[in-house]
């Protein structure tokens, strides 16, 4: 049996700024990738990242409440819990970025990211309702702009479905 399956793998080129990203696009994919953010935005959407330096247990609390809820939604067992979770942040902090996505001061969503140095590895990613394009926003556009603004070279994304993302 064979089994397909895409991964997402960017390079950063040197870009300066998430724009400087998207001008080297073919204008579909740069469209596209302007008028999903645009909907997230439209939605009322605004992001914060912060490092896990910066996370606090209501930080943690909230990402594994997203990340179950998302699992239950997909009538999905989750792996990882908040014990797990807890214990990242506290061993391995300065290699955590989360994503908080939120409509009024209330959290909608958050992702998680792991990181060194030189690459951004995989997404975890949850949701407390659907937002049109929140996932590309909070999973890919954001770590892509913290890898660009912190010179990080590779993103590894991980498995992916049908979504064509762009490979910058």
């Amino acid at each position: 049996m064979l089994r397909s399956g895409v991964q997402f793998h960017w390079l950063n080129q040197g870009y300066t700024s998430f724009d400087a990203f998207l001008q080297t696009l073919d204008r579909k994919k740069r469209k596209n990738i302007v008028a999903e953010r645009r909907k997230v935005a439209d939605a009322g959407i605004t992001m914060r990242r912060m490092r896990g330096t910066d996370a606090t247990q209501a930080d943690w609390h909230l990402f594994n409440r997203c990340y179950r809820h998302t699992y239950a939604e997909h009538r999905s067992t989750p792996y990882l819990n908040l014990d797990f979770f807890l214990r990242i942040g506290r061993s391995m902090p300065q290699n955590i970025l989360l994503v908080v996505a939120e409509r009024d001061g209330a959290p909608v969503a958050s992702s998680l990211v792991i990181h060194n140095e030189d690459t951004l590895f995989g997404r975890y990613w949850g949701a407390l309702e659907h937002v049109p394009c929140l996932h590309f926003e909070t999973a890919y556009y954001q770590p892509l702009e913290f890898c660009i603004e912190q010179k990080i070279g590779v993103f590894e994304g991980g498995a992916q479905g049908e979504h064509k993302m762009a490979r910058g």
